[in-house]
């Protein structure tokens, strides 16, 4: 590579350039020879248990778990064509990753209009969202897990790719000062949307 580069580039070069080159080449050289006899001399005398042990103490120290550093998507109360479409992105993005889970985390809180959610609400929204990418997009059930991230002032849906062996996202958002749910039960075709 070296060579053919110096032959692409012969018309640039001039009596410096070239002086540089020869200096850098040979003290290249130098450092290389050095560097390698005196560690195959080091194996000779001391073997490679020093780097096999270096190499297992720093994969158990080096290993911690991962955790998803952001989520996927995060989103409100929004239409059903919005919310589907963001599910299809996500589906896909499982569909090209089959190892990792699908975490949906749901926040209960005030809803489009700043109304707030009936009791069992936040629940009827995160099943039409399972329910929608198992039946419609083909996910596999074990690969979609829902997490009731509690209490938030807005209702807010994120979903999170997490990687094998990595944790559970953890929530965020701390439980607003007053809460209060309106009455009644939410009737469960609000929540199909042609799912």
């Amino acid at each position: 590579a070296f060579a053919y580069d110096l032959y692409k580039s012969h018309g640039q070069m001039t009596s410096g350039n070239s002086m540089l080159i020869a200096v850098g080449f040979a003290v290249s050289f130098v450092c290389a020879w050095v560097v390698v006899k005196t560690f195959l001399g080091y194996v000779q005398r001391h073997g490679f248990s020093l780097f096999a042990w270096w190499r297992v103490i720093v994969g158990a120290a080096g290993s911690p778990v991962f955790e998803p550093t952001r989520p996927f998507d995060d989103f409100g109360d929004i239409k059903c064509e919005d919310e589907m479409a963001r599910l299809d992105n996500f589906a896909i993005q499982l569909q090209n990753d089959p190892q990792s889970k699908g975490a949906i985390m749901v926040f209960t809180g005030k809803m489009a209009g700043a109304k707030w959610p009936r009791r069992g609400e936040t629940e009827a929204r995160a099943a039409r969202i399972k329910s929608y990418l198992v039946k419609k997009r083909g996910t596999p059930t074990d690969q979609v897990i829902f997490i009731n991230a509690g209490y938030d002032e807005y209702f807010r849906v994120q979903l999170w790719i997490v990687p094998p062996g990595a944790a559970l996202p953890r929530r965020e958002s701390a439980a607003p000062k007053e809460f209060h749910f309106r009455k009644g039960k939410p009737n469960p075709r609000d929540f199909r949307c042609r799912v």
